[in-house]
């Protein structure tokens, strides 16, 4: 079994893993002279910044397998030599109980972060209830962390290193409202794991179907954006539930260290093996762990007031993509410059290929202009259905679409490992969306991001200069020195003349009628309403009455009457101009 797992990895003397070089993290010849020196200057080395002191750097998985054997198939199976930044800070204070917030570059190995942790805690099946919860904003990062989960504990189950069960926990990965993890939980089925967003969460606690009361370890990630306007009520009230219940652990922790040492190993004497687990988690505060690329600072302080004591922990620049991609902005003029420009480009980019536009609506007429170019493509937004979306994205990952018109639906979290070119063909509103888009690309080769903007979208260039510098891109003289100008122009602006400004027209180069028409679309009354006026509805309707024999004018109804009547009271005159007075008038 060890022969196998262990195949293409190499051995020291007295050790069990051997790292190779990987991105992101440390030689072995760096990790030997790393043991030499203290935990702040390794810290310093590595770029993380913590503001509270938490555990031990980890520097190579030898320490985690160390105490967890069973672990190694799953590092194994997803090919992790040696920690990263992210890892080897988080990991040990994880395993401590202690609450994390975390800020880590796209791509460095967040995920592996918390899953790792969360499989060595919980370590097999109970049947107490949930016992963790990984909270994502979109249906898309929720299937990829329950891939990837499932992946772990399937090595582990299938390489057992001992006679216990390790990694057989129960997973409901929500992916939809109509998805295996509601049925099983609907059967009744107690499960360990739960992936979902905020809402369907939401509907499971209070359809009484789940509940905290075993709750241990609770995930949020992409956290600043479950903490934006648009997800924050929900996260809210799961947070609420949850600090319920963490007030009243913290209430019985108190009270029972109140007791003397003797009472309490009386008490703990009398109960059995699976009423001491419960009684353990119900003296263990829930651990909350955050974990995002980037944070604002009303995020950042919203994760303080929830968290107990955290470790914060800053990976690299938050304002900076990583080194892996090459930015490029291009002047396009206006709408139908950037359509021209990115016709001429598609050409030469070798696929897989993101376009990230601001609107589901932008992304279909995108599409349309797009498709008939002979090139393969595909459209993902909002308005498609989970199981489209699924279907669009395993064509994507299996090379059966090269280009993905997509919204920043899939701006966040997910893994392209192979993409190599991402082209915001919108300009990004905020650094933290141009962070993520461009953080899609440069996963395992050098990516490129292709930024367009047009004389509308200057305004937006002012944050945008930033985080091109703090990436090594150069930024032309003449931008620089407009850069004040355009963030003070971009502050000034309402909420409402910015989004007039950010608002886009038509995606084309073509009139109404011609676009159609290439289309095969029957120009219908109801399908364009907008290219008939009121004058051609009522000519069409008379010349369907003369078609049809004609027939005879209607007799205006007493309403109709009344008000032609007081409408001759005041009138002028065609013919002279002058107005004409009522009998009541003169009078």
């Amino acid at each position: 079994m060890w022969k196998q797992l262990t195949q293409g990895i190499t051995f020291a003397k007295n050790s069990k893993l051997k790292p190779k070089k990987a991105r992101g993290s440390l030689a072995v010849s760096e990790t030997v002279l790393y043991k030499k020196k203290d935990q702040s200057t390794i810290k310093e080395d590595l770029g993380i910044k913590s503001d509270i002191e938490g555990s031990e750097i980890m520097l190579s998985f030898e320490s985690l397998i160390s105490k967890y054997e069973w672990l190694l198939p799953a590092i194994t199976k997803q090919e992790w030599t040696i920690p990263t930044p992210v890892q080897a800070a988080c990991i040990p204070s994880a395993l401590e109980n202690r609450d994390i917030i975390a800020i880590a570059e796209t791509g460095s190995g967040k995920t592996g972060a918390f899953l790792l942790p969360l499989i060595a805690k919980l370590q097999s099946h109970s049947k107490l209830g949930v016992r963790a919860v990984i909270l994502a904003p979109t249906a898309e990062l929720v299937s990829q962390i329950g891939d990837e989960l499932e992946i772990m504990l399937t090595a582990i189950k299938e390489n057992p290193s001992s006679d216990e069960k390790y990694g057989d926990l129960t997973v409901a990965c929500l992916k939809s409202y109509d998805c295996p993890g509601i049925k099983m939980l609907k059967r009744g089925k107690k499960t360990d794991v739960i992936i979902s967003s905020p809402l369907r969460l939401i509907n499971l606690l209070r359809s009484e179907l789940i509940s905290f009361d075993t709750l241990e370890y609770i995930v949020l990630d992409e956290v600043d954006r479950l903490l934006d306007k648009q997800f924050i009520e929900q996260t809210d009230e799961v947070m609420e539930s949850i600090q319920t219940i963490q007030r009243r652990r913290i209430d019985a922790m108190t009270e029972f260290s109140a007791l003397s040492e003797k009472k309490q190993k009386k008490a703990e004497k009398k109960l059995s093996k699976k009423e001491k687990h419960m009684f353990h988690i119900s003296h263990t505060p829930i651990q909350i762990a955050f974990f995002s690329a980037t944070m604002s600072s009303t995020a950042s302080a919203l994760a303080l007031s929830i968290t107990r004591d955290p470790v914060r922990v800053d990976i690299g620049d938050k304002c900076a993509t990583t080194k892996n991609v090459d930015h490029k902005l291009v002047f396009c003029g206006d709408e139908k410059g950037k359509l021209t420009y990115l016709r001429n480009l598609l050409p030469s980019l070798s696929p897989p290929t993101l376009v990230f536009v601001d609107t589901k609506e932008r992304a279909a007429q995108l599409y349309t202009e797009l498709v008939y170019d002979e090139h393969i493509i595909e459209t993902i937004h909002g308005s498609r259905s989970h199981a489209e979306r699924e279907a669009i994205l395993k064509a994507f990952h299996q090379g059966s679409v090269w280009m993905l018109i997509c919204t920043d639906l899939i701006a966040r979290g997910l893994d392209f490992k192979g993409v190599n070119t991402v082209i915001n063909y919108d300009t990004p509103k905020s650094r933290e969306v141009l962070v993520h888009r461009a953080g899609r690309s440069g996963r395992q080769t050098k990516g490129t991001c292709v930024t367009m903007f047009t004389e509308d979208d200057v305004f937006l260039l002012g944050n945008l200069l930033e985080v091109f510098e703090r990436s090594g891109t150069k930024v032309p003289s003449w931008m620089l020195a407009k850069k004040e100008e355009w963030l003070h122009r971009e502050r000034g602006l309402r909420h409402g003349q910015r989004r007039k400004l950010a608002g886009r027209g038509v995606i084309t180069t073509q009139r109404k009628a011609d676009r159609s028409s290439r289309l095969g679309l029957k120009m219908s009354e109801k399908k364009h309403k907008s290219l008939y006026t009121k004058k051609e509805k009522k000519e069409e309707k008379e010349e369907k009455e003369v078609s049809s024999g004609g027939s005879k004018p209607t007799k205006p109804t007493k309403h109709k009457k009344e008000k032609r009547e007081g409408r001759g009271k005041e009138e002028t005159s065609k013919k002279s101009g002058k107005r004409r007075h009522t009998d009541s008038e003169l009078k």
